[in-house]
């Protein structure tokens, strides 16, 4: 997608929220959209969840390069000892912080983490 239509995507979607319309499956609404499309478009990844299984949008969102804010959760406590470093879901003031000033280092190690532990190549 291009960024218009990124653009163009995101607008509709803010729009079908405020009138309370059921939004259903990204695939759906924009069959064009990969998941490429969808980390492009995003400036983080919030993971508040307390309970998932591996954790697979935690390292998605590390090899795209986008900061993330994760909630407490065991699978998140292993994926961390890798050395990937993020941001806590309940408390968004670290993540604004981040946003308003990008330290690209921190983007760079936790793909670096990635790539070499959980990439197709490395599995």
């Amino acid at each position: 997608m291009t960024p218009s239509e990124h653009a163009a995507a995101a607008a509709d979607l803010l729009a079908a929220e405020a009138s309370g319309q059921q939004i259903g499956l990204l695939s759906l609404r924009f069959p064009d959209m990969t998941m490429d499309d969808a980390y492009a478009a995003c400036d983080a990844v919030v993971f508040p969840s307390t309970w998932e299984g591996f954790g697979a949008p935690l390292v998605e969102a590390s090899l795209h390069r986008r900061p993330l804010a994760v909630g407490d959760y065991p699978v998140a406590a292993e994926l961390a000892a890798f050395g990937f470093r993020w941001f806590p879901a309940d408390d968004p003031t670290p993540l604004k912080a981040f946003l308003d000033r990008p330290d690209q280092s921190l983007l760079a190690a936790n793909h670096d983490i990635a790539r070499h532990r959980f990439s197709l190549d490395a599995l």
